[in-house]
């Protein structure tokens, strides 16, 4: 069976890229107010989340014991980001970028999220740092100096010319889609599938266990427009049919 060429819908030219650096933080912060200011106007790294202080008792004094399991949680979090940056340093991306989102789970911190799109950058997946900068700007939004919003920004243009889209039409409903063994999706999708440049096999599975792939180009900037078809369903056999019922042969 032959299938149709992929339609590229519209494409945007690709512009000469360079190699992005990272800006790192080697140095563990401390969760004073002063060196919370300091990392502002440095590089990027992490600084564990404060802990709130309870509400004054009205008498003058407030609470000061920290919370043991929640330095617990800083320590652990610590640990976590200072092996991520040996790693990085000997350039093992894939195992510092482990540390860095573990670090992150932990003591959920922006400054941490610009880190680990750069070391997503490094490892070539465009999409993932692209996504990791974007909640960067957003979850750092009032804090971030305008330098720091124009610079990621022109990263975000830059990684976007590395990322195409794949519009699925499947032929069966109910299908379940799939692009490179990742679930995306259930036929008929509303919105496209952003991926990076690269090649990508997509596959439909319809419940019956019928599936079709295709294996597909995408370039910075496409839109491709894939069609899957599906064999569809057989009949059921008069066995199979649960409402059928055996004539009654027995004499009157």
């Amino acid at each position: 069976m032959t299938y149709p060429r992929p339609r590229i819908l519209w494409a945007v030219s690709e512009t000469a890229v360079s190699r992005a650096t990272l800006s790192i933080m080697a140095v563990l912060l401390t969760l004073s107010p002063s060196s919370l200011a300091r990392a502002q106007s440095g590089t990027e790294g992490m600084s564990p989340p404060q802990s709130v202080a309870p509400p004054d008792s009205g008498d003058g004094s407030a609470a000061t014991t920290p919370d043991p399991s929640v330095e617990n949680e800083r320590e652990r979090a610590r640990g976590h980001f200072k092996r991520g940056v040996q790693l990085f340093q000997e350039g093992a991306y894939r195992a510092a970028l482990v540390e860095f989102e573990r670090a992150h789970h932990i003591a959920p911190n922006y400054r941490l999220l610009y880190n680990i799109g750069q070391t997503r950058l490094l490892l070539h997946d465009y999409l993932a740092a692209m996504q990791a900068l974007q909640q960067y700007l957003v979850d750092g939004a009032g804090s971030l100096s305008p330098e720091r919003i124009s610079g990621v920004e022109g990263k975000l243009r830059t990684l976007s010319e590395r990322v195409g889209r794949i519009a699925v039409q499947v032929s069966r409903a109910g299908a379940r889609i799939f692009v490179d063994d990742r679930e995306v999706g259930t036929s008929p999708l509303d919105t496209t599938i952003a991926v990076n440049v690269g090649r990508h096999r997509v596959l439909a599975r319809a419940e019956d266990g019928a599936s079709s792939a295709r294996t597909v180009d995408v370039a910075g900037g496409d839109l491709l427009e894939l069609q899957l078809k599906i064999a569809p369903p057989r009949p059921a056999t008069a066995a199979q049919r649960p409402d059928s019922v055996p004539a009654d042969r027995s004499s009157s």
